[in-house]
């Protein structure tokens, strides 16, 4: 009798670290597609905010050509439809920014319940595999590419989207 009490403690025991266990892996999920969910909501709104920015810029160049009239506002205009591109170009890189992160936001958060279950490295080996799969993000050339996030010891996907894009980070 007492070594069958022993036996369901340690099964009680055992049924208690699984589902601790689980609970931080569902939390460690959690974190991560709030994270991912973030830097998508930055991604939109700087996409709006430079589409915004083109429309009033298309407005206001259309504005002053209607004005052309002399040489010296066709510089006025050059330099705005300068501009103007260069904002077309932030809103298309933006947009770029938001759909690879709706992409990767897809990849890392589509993963089965069992997926909780798997030791943290093996569960960053798939999920890399997956990315790179995908033509997504290769870590381990983001690694060798710029050592002092190896040396950081921060996960290079974390590390490229909270800071590789904004220092046009490539990998």
């Amino acid at each position: 009798l007492s070594r069958l009490l022993q036996q369901r403690q340690a099964e009680s025991t055992d049924g208690a670290s699984v589902k601790a266990q689980m609970a931080l892996r569902e939390n460690e999920l959690t974190a991560l597609a709030e994270g991912f969910r973030l830097q998508k909501e930055e991604a939109q709104q700087s996409l709006e905010t430079a589409q915004s920015e083109v429309v009033a810029l298309s407005k206001l160049l259309q504005q002053r050509q209607a004005e052309v009239t002399d040489v010296g506002s066709s510089k006025e205009v050059r330099h705005l439809s300068t501009q103007l591109k260069a904002k077309e170009a932030a809103a298309d890189q933006s947009s770029r920014h938001a759909k690879w992160l709706q992409e990767v936001n897809a990849v890392v958060t589509g993963y089965p319940n069992w997926w909780a279950f798997a030791p943290k490295k093996m569960r960053e080996k798939w999920q890399n595999g997956r990315l790179l799969r995908r033509g997504l993000f290769d870590a381990d050339a983001y690694l060798v590419r710029y050592p002092d996030v190896l040396s950081s010891g921060i996960d290079p996907l974390r590390h490229y989207i909270i800071h590789g894009i904004n220092e046009k980070r490539t990998f």
